[in-house]
Parts: structure tokens; sequence; C-alpha cells
């Protein structure tokens, strides 16, 4: 049975996942595939500098709250979470003639305190304040795009990204008012002993994120360079429709996280994966018989000109996608617990598999290697991680 709170995460997320697949048909009809191509790339990019960010702001705060307390981890967070976006954003502005520095390093910085407070809110199982959050960001980002575009008449596609600066701005406005109401800031000091802990969890753990993320987004880079925006637009589509399976194996994940978290009994743990294994593959095969049946007309309809072929290339994507839905499970298992060196070894494996097969099948099938490329990496990762799982429950079912 799914506990209430994974009831009410399921919940959340669902809206939340029609507020973001309503800004990715928004941002596709407004600026068409070449305009989501773009978008999709800085994105991706904003995503790699979160996953930096991260060593400091993300679950090495959750790790560490229960154990150290949230006094001794604000400050480096703040000051190792600044530091770390505004190095990445200059790597990555390098390669895009500095044109997109500005977008890069003011989404980054507002998503990485966000993240900071989201993952101290995890820590203390306060489940709905991520899921307000989460909710909000997509939300509030479709309001200003629809505000700038239509009433202030800025209709440039650089819309969206000042669309995110007043979107997340304002969320971590309303968490910052709200956190310091709550919690004494006299009491938070920097702590030397806390902040090496803090990065060097971040590190293992976000090192395995990063990894993760390029086995999920490397192809963007490769459809960009051979294949050209209009069609990475194409393709990021397809992503997006075929990730929106995933919302019920990462609303679980999210729960089961925080209770692994909390509870040293490791067969609990291992009873709780599994039965969040089992319903997680039912649910999503059903949802991907759906997404099957439905018209492919009505995915023209949806996205518009320029995105024919999206239902083609979701439905490609679908083998891959159900594997990671049970894989995110296994994936937060090993996390909650500390067993690190797996996730990074899964993951680098992936990558191994993605970056040979997207040099070996992109240039040569287009769209169609691309599918193929990341369904095996995906294949092969949870591969790893499920024969890594079966020995945690052969050693404590002893």
């Amino acid at each position: 049975m799914i506990n209430k709170k994974a009831l009410a995460t399921f919940f959340a997320k669902s809206v939340t996942l029609g507020i973001s697949f309503l800004l990715v048909i928004l941002t596709s009809r407004l600026w068409g595939a070449e305009g989501r191509g773009l978008i999709a790339l800085i994105v991706a990019d904003i995503a790699i500098i979160s996953i930096i960010s991260n060593i400091a702001t993300g679950s090495s705060i959750s790790y560490y709250t229960p154990k150290i307390g949230f006094n001794s981890l604000f400050p480096s967070s703040i000051l190792f979470g600044f530091i770390l976006v505004i190095i990445s954003a200059l790597g990555f502005s390098f390669f895009h003639g500095f044109h997109y520095f500005q977008f890069l390093f003011i989404v980054s910085i507002l998503i990485a305190y966000l993240t900071m407070i989201m993952s101290f809110s995890v820590a203390r199982e306060n489940i709905k304040l991520y899921n307000l959050v989460t909710f909000l960001m997509p939300g509030l980002t479709i309001i200003f795009v629809l505000f700038l575009y239509y009433i202030v008449g800025y209709k440039n596609v650089e819309n969206y990204f000042y669309a995110q600066y007043l979107a997340f701005g304002l969320i971590l406005i309303y968490l910052f008012i709200m956190f310091t109401r709550k919690y004494k800031l006299k009491e938070i000091k920097l702590s030397l002993e806390a902040t090496p802990k803090l990065l060097k969890y971040g590190v293992q753990n976000e090192l395995s994120t990063f990894l993760q993320f390029l086995n999920n987004r490397l192809s963007y880079y490769f459809i960009a360079e051979y294949i050209g925006m209009a069609m990475l637009g194409v393709f990021s589509v397809a992503m997006s429709v075929s990730e929106a399976i995933l919302i019920l194996s990462r609303s679980l994940a999210i729960v089961q996280y925080s209770k692994v978290l909390n509870q040293s009994d490791q067969n609990k743990n291992i009873i709780l994966t599994k039965q969040n294994v089992i319903l997680c593959l039912i649910a999503t095969s059903l949802l991907m018989l759906f997404l099957v049946f439905l018209p492919a007309s009505i995915y023209n309809y949806i996205f518009g000109k320029g995105f024919i072929n999206v239902k083609h290339y979701t439905i490609l994507l679908f083998p891959g996608i159900l594997i990671l839905s049970v894989s995110n499970l296994w994936g937060n298992y090993f996390s909650a617990i500390g067993n690190l060196k797996v996730l990074k070894r899964k993951s680098a494996l992936g990558l191994v598999v993605t970056l040979i097969f997207a040099i070996l099948l992109v240039p040569k099938y287009n769209l169609t290697g691309a599918c193929i490329t990341m369904n095996l990496s995906y294949f092969t990762s949870s591969l790893y991680l499920f024969i890594h799982f079966l020995k945690d429950v052969k050693k404590y079912n002893r």
C-alpha cells in the first residue's frame, strides 16, 4: 500500500506535470521547433550547472541535517553553492561565446538556493513544502511567459528565461521569509567540521547524478551538432512526453528516500523498495499503453507545426523509460543508505554506452539512433543497479 505522503506527492506531481507539460506546449507553439530546441539546449546547460551546485545545496543537506543539524550546514551551502554556480556558468558560457552567461548564472543560482531549502525540507520529512515549490516553479513560469509575451510584448525566445527570473526569484523570497521566521539565524555559524563532510558527500552523490544526467541529455548535444536545433526541438518534446511517465516513480522515490534516511532497519527498507518497484512497474505500463493508443494527430495538434513524428519517437523511448522508472527506486535506496559507489559506477557504465552509441548511431540514424542509444544506456545501467540490489536482498535476508 502507498502511504498518504506518497499519494499526496503523486497528486502534487501530477498537477506539476500537467503545468510543466503546458509549458512545453506553450514554448513549442510560441517559438516553434527551433526555439524549443534552443530552450532545451540552454536548460540542459542549466541542469548540469545545478547538479554541480548541488554538491553544496542538494542531497548532502538532506543526508547530514539529521546527523549534524542544519545550522552548521547553512553557511557552507550558501557560500559554496554560489562559487560552484559562477564557475560553472562561466565555463558553459565560453562554449556559447558568452551569449547566455546571464541566463545560465541567474537561473542556476536561484535553483541552487531553492534546492537547498527543499533538501532541508526532505530531511525533515516536510514533503508538503517540497511539493509546493515543485508546483510553483513551472506554474509561475507560465504566468510570466504569458505576461511578458502578450502584455509587455517581448516575443523573443529569451522571454522564457526572464520569466524564470521572476518566478524562481519570488518563490525564493517567500521561502527565505518563511525560513527566517521558523529558524533562528543567530544560531547559524560556519562549521569547519561540517563543511568537508557536506562537500565530500555532495561530490560523491552528485557525480553519480551528473553522469546519469549525461546519460539522459548527452544526445541533445549530438543532435544539435549533427542534425540541427529544429530536430533537437522535436526530440526534446518526445523526451518530455516519455519522461512524464516517470511521475509515479519519482513520487515514490522522494517519499522512499525520506523514509530510508530516517529508518535503520535495512530489511524494512528493502521490503519497501520491493513493494514500490512492483507498483511502479504496473502503473508505468498502464500509462504507456494509454499513450500508445493516443492518435498521432493529437500530438501534432497539441504541439503545432514542425512536431510531426513526436509520437513515433516517444514510443521508441518507452522500453528504456520503463526500466528507468524502476531504476529510480533502486537508486534512491542506495543513495539513502549512503552506498554511493554503486550509483557512480552504474552511471559511469551508462555514460560509456551513451557516448559510444551516440557517436555511432546519431549521425547515421538521426533521432532514431538517439532513441536506441538512450534505451541501451538505461538498460545497461539499470541491470548493474539491479544486480547490486539483489546482493543486498540476500545479505539482509539471512
